[in-house]
């Protein structure tokens, strides 16, 4: 009789041993496929943003050349992640020659930056940024100064 109890535990212990190798191997695998969509899906938003990014520049550089009242607007599918645009003025002077850049700068979850270079004073104005279909208005402005300089609002 003592065979037999000892056959339903040796049993027991080898499934419970089996569960444990098993559970080992899955949970640390399903994290490591967890987090690589994770960073996919990130890399892909950024790609997005970069490319709309691209085209919101090209048609500011258009806009501005063709001076006021110049206006266009376009449609985009915004991706989901993006946070905030910042925009970014930079002057420095090099041999007595001060140059601007111009930097439209697309923060994304993650601590992704997609910063992106214009020709010419460009404000975003990013009152609607949330994933989906916009539609972005490229247009340009006077200043006091009378410069002017290029307005996006995404809409």
């Amino acid at each position: 009789m003592k065979t037999r109890f000892t056959r339903k535990s040796q049993v027991a212990v080898e499934y419970l041993i089996l569960f444990v190798v098993i559970t080992s191997i899955i949970a640390p695998l399903t994290y490591m496929i967890y987090s690589s969509l994770h960073t996919t899906d990130i890399d892909v938003s950024a790609k997005v943003i970069k490319n709309i990014g691209l085209e919101i520049i090209s048609k500011a550089e258009d806009i501005y050349y063709l001076a006021p009242p110049s206006k266009i607007s376009f449609t985009a599918e915004f991706p989901t992640r993006v946070l905030r645009i910042e925009n970014i003025t930079e002057s420095y002077t090099d041999g007595g020659v001060t140059t601007t850049n111009y930097v439209v700068s697309f923060l994304l979850e993650g601590d992704v930056e997609v910063p992106l270079v214009s020709k010419v004073p460009i404000f975003i104005n990013e009152s609607n940024i949330s994933k989906g279909t916009k539609t972005i208005v490229v247009f340009t402005n006077t200043s006091t100064t009378d410069d002017f300089f290029v307005t996006v609002k995404i809409e």
